[in-house]
């Protein structure tokens, strides 16, 4: 949520802002209108526009962030994995077996993104891919345990990018934004089903406003 997608959503009278990061990530300790959080809040306000923001259960959520990102690679046979039911991870399988080259062009292509950080990729051919979107990097033990080729997230911290290569499990860190942006489509469709379902008269707005921070 930021100053632009409010301006937007008063702009076309939206009543409710629905979100995956929520507009208060950290404590914060006054919502006087001179701080960023305090201004957008005022704007909600002022327009009288309800916020919602999904976060962590839309990344478990069946059809959500983490199902959206697979959907969005064209993956096959798509697993839940670290969980019987609720995960943030899953496994599937790509429409053939590529080579590093080829994987990495795959994901550039899939995502639209036109920078990856990755290790350990040359020289190796993939099939079967752990996904886990957004900052996801704290579940690659759950991948190297479900026994994936390769595993893709969207931010990887160093540290965590030195173990990978220590257990020879290959990583792709596609971008945070890039990794999640797919389920903006899949949420606006599925709400708008449920809502004519409903005959309640309810429109689903897509937001244009483009949030990623990075200039890449």
């Amino acid at each position: 949520v930021t100053r632009e997608t409010i301006q937007e959503a008063h702009k076309n009278n939206c009543e409710m802002i629905i979100s995956h990061h929520p507009l208060i990530f950290k404590p914060i300790y006054t919502v006087n209108a001179s701080t960023p959080e305090g201004e957008m809040l005022a704007l909600l306000f002022k327009y009288d526009i309800a916020l919602y923001s999904a976060h962590t259960s839309l990344d478990l959520a069946n059809g959500g962030v983490n199902d959206s990102l697979c959907q969005k690679l064209g993956l096959t046979d798509v697993k839940v994995i670290g969980g019987e039911d609720i995960s943030c991870v899953r496994m599937g399988t790509l429409p053939h077996k590529m080579n590093g080259n080829e994987f990495l062009n795959y994901i550039k292509t899939k995502l639209e993104c036109k920078n990856l950080l990755f290790g350990a990729i040359r020289e190796k051919e993939f099939l079967r891919i752990a996904c886990s979107s957004g900052a996801g990097d704290e579940f690659y033990l759950d991948a190297q345990k479900a026994g994936a080729d390769v595993f893709l997230t969207g931010e990887i911290k160093y540290h965590t990018a030195l173990e990978l290569k220590r257990i020879g499990l290959p990583f792709v860190a596609a971008g945070h934004y890039n990794t999640e942006a797919s389920v903006i489509e899949t949420l606006g469709v599925y709400l708008q089903n449920r809502f004519d379902v409903l005959q309640c008269g309810v429109t689903v707005i897509k937001s244009r406003v483009l949030t990623d921070p990075f200039d890449n």
